[in-house]
């Protein structure tokens, strides 16, 4: 934290955060991973053109200018 008083080139305040704030606790992560075991996809009865029809038409993918204001 600086303050300069630039009128008598002094700086009444020059503190580092450290001491104003106290350092943060670190994060700590306890992290660990399942595999999951899933069915093969069976794409025989989807064509590209269904696949990208049914895609395009979610409202996650779609289009989004709408939003805009």
């Amino acid at each position: 934290l600086n303050l300069n008083d630039s009128q008598f080139e002094y700086k009444p305040i020059d503190m580092p955060l450290d001491v104003l704030l106290g350092k943060p606790p670190k994060m700590h992560r306890d992290v660990s991973s399942k595999k999951v075991s899933s069915p093969a996809l069976d794409d025989a009865g989807i064509t590209l053109s269904d696949a990208a029809t049914r895609i395009l038409s979610l409202p996650t993918v779609a289009e989004k200018t709408f939003l805009i204001t």
